[in-house]
């Protein structure tokens, strides 16, 4: 899944422009972008404040939610992450 509800007014996105955007689903603009993939972005989900992305570049991403840092890379798949 490419889109994660924040609750009520903010909305996760992933895209094949290797990034990772965070909407303001009331003002109806980016707040912020998570740039850490070199391909598209398939899969994320939130877990305690952190961001973890899945993507086609093979590895998965952690990213602080609350400065948009990014926390770690996890490698090893020798296919892409869905």
């Amino acid at each position: 899944n490419c889109m994660h509800s924040l609750g009520g007014d903010r909305l996760l996105t992933g895209s094949g422009d290797c990034t990772v955007r965070v909407w303001d689903l009331v003002g109806h603009e980016c707040l912020g972008e998570v740039r850490t993939h070199t391909y598209s972005v398939n899969c994320l989900t939130v877990c305690e404040g952190t961001l973890y992305t899945g993507s086609g570049d093979c590895s998965l991403h952690a990213v602080d939610l609350n400065t948009y840092d990014h926390l770690l890379t996890f490698s090893g798949h020798t296919s892409p992450v869905f």
